[in-house]
């Protein structure tokens, strides 16, 4: 009876430390539409997500693209890779999603955002006015 008890607990353990890890967005994650990498990384008690590549990382001129859809004129130069773009994505209580903001730097606009780990993919969510949301699935790399 000792034995099966230890066994019970241990597998319970288990299966608690595996449905934790299963829940961590950190990782490299490929966008929905292939064409970019972002790294998801603890910053502070949240989470935040990098452009780490691009499939075209490039303009026809050889330059690096760079964020020139930003409204400020001061931040229009900076590159794409490097660039944060999931912010302060903090753990919703009671609930297996994370919210925050999400720059779209093919528009400039920053929306509210929320992710959710379904497995292997995290389904990232932007929306206006809570109620216009776009969507989409990214994959983890491996």
């Amino acid at each position: 009876m000792h034995k099966w008890l230890v066994r019970a607990v241990f597998a319970v353990l288990c299966g608690n430390a595996a449905s934790a890890q299963s829940n961590d967005p950190t990782g490299i994650w490929i966008t929905g539409d292939g064409r970019s990498h972002i790294s998801v990384r603890a910053c502070g008690p949240n989470y935040c997500g990098t452009v780490v590549r691009l499939a075209d990382p490039y303009e026809a001129d050889g330059e690096p693209k760079r964020d020139t859809e930003n409204p400020d004129p001061a931040k229009r130069n900076r590159p794409l890779i490097g660039m944060r773009i999931l912010h302060d994505m903090a753990q919703v209580p009671g609930e297996a999603r994370l919210e925050g903001r999400i720059y779209n730097p093919e528009d400039g606009k920053e929306y509210a955002g929320s992710m959710v780990i379904r497995g292997n993919q995290l389904e990232v969510e932007g929306c206006v006015f809570i109620v216009i949301c776009q969507s989409q699935t990214w994959t983890r790399m491996k």
